[in-house]
């Protein structure tokens, strides 16, 4: 299940809601007033993130193990730990998880109070994430072979996650403060360029056993340096926007400082090859950024 990794589902929708609730409250909505219970939808889309963040992981792990990935791959180096099943448990866990994402996502299309062309445009967005996570590596061409899918990461569990979940959990109330609209977007990305760090940090630690199977991720194709080098960079615009959208400068202080300590250290991290101890920076990192951009 990789426990650890589920945090790229639960922030961008945690997220999300707690910006939607921002925006009511801002706006004079009572949660009273709109028609379904924004809790009840806030459930079914961390359930929906979970279910595909789990069959990602799933699937990842049983297309690994046809194509023969992880014998090249010492243990000792997995960023987390995995455990050792059968390739027909992998698949049996895959189908169960994306189908509990379908059941899910289509409870959240057809319980949420919004247009018919906003339905219509959940539809294909959660069409899409089941797509991406399916092809991730399940594909014929799988695109995390061709160094899409960091990109991929950072639409599905940034923009698409976190917007989504903002718009549906306020039963489609739209900011009417334009410049809020453009706060959500922003933050979206910051989230997102966390999740697209935590491949970024997995993709790194695999530059010298990829190629041998043909996987020429983001981070092959960049090498090591220029891929510590992005690393750096999208946590540090994660950062500004987080900072430049604070609103208690009392709670979020202690959380920032301990979001740059975490930045200042993953240098060293790196650059030793000190990736499960990145990695777990990384998350940490995330939940701190949350934190400030929700307080």
């Amino acid at each position: 299940m990789r426990l650890p990794s589920l945090w790229a589902a639960v922030f961008p929708v945690l997220l999300g809601a707690a910006l939607s609730m921002e925006v009511l409250v801002l706006d004079n909505v009572r949660t009273r007033d709109i028609p379904v219970d924004p809790v009840t939808l806030f459930a079914l889309c961390l359930l929906t993130a979970v279910f595909l963040q789990l069959a990602c992981n799933y699937a990842n792990d049983y297309y690994d193990e046809l194509r023969g990935f992880h014998n090249d791959r010492p243990r000792e180096q997995e960023v987390l730990a995995r455990a050792t099943l059968s390739v027909a448990t992998y698949k049996k866990r895959f189908i169960f998880c994306i189908t509990m994402a379908m059941i899910c996502g289509a409870m959240v299309v057809f319980l949420a109070p919004v247009p018919w062309w906003a339905r219509l445009t959940l539809l294909a967005l959660g069409a899409l994430c089941l797509l991406l996570t399916w092809a991730y590596s399940g594909s014929k061409h799988p695109y995390g072979d061709k160094g899409l899918g960091d990109l991929a990461s950072f639409l599905s569990f940034g923009p698409i996650a976190t917007i989504g979940t903002f718009y549906v959990v306020g039963n489609g109330h739209i900011p009417k403060d334009d410049l809020m609209v453009l706060v959500v977007i922003l933050k979206a990305i910051a989230i997102g360029l966390m999740v697209a760090g935590q491949l970024m940090v997995d993709n790194i630690r695999d530059i010298p056993t990829d190629p041998n199977f043909g996987k020429i991720t983001l981070a092959v194709r960049l090498g090591e340096k220029w891929s510590r080098i992005i690393y750096h960079i999208q946590t540090a615009v994660a950062i500004l926007i987080a900072a430049a959208f604070m609103h208690t400068f009392l709670v979020v202080i202690p959380a920032g400082l301990f979001v740059i300590i975490g930045w200042v250290s993953q240098v060293q991290n790196l650059y030793e090859k000190e990736y499960k101890r990145a990695f777990r920076i990384n998350a940490l990192m995330a939940l701190g950024l949350t934190i400030v951009m929700i307080l």
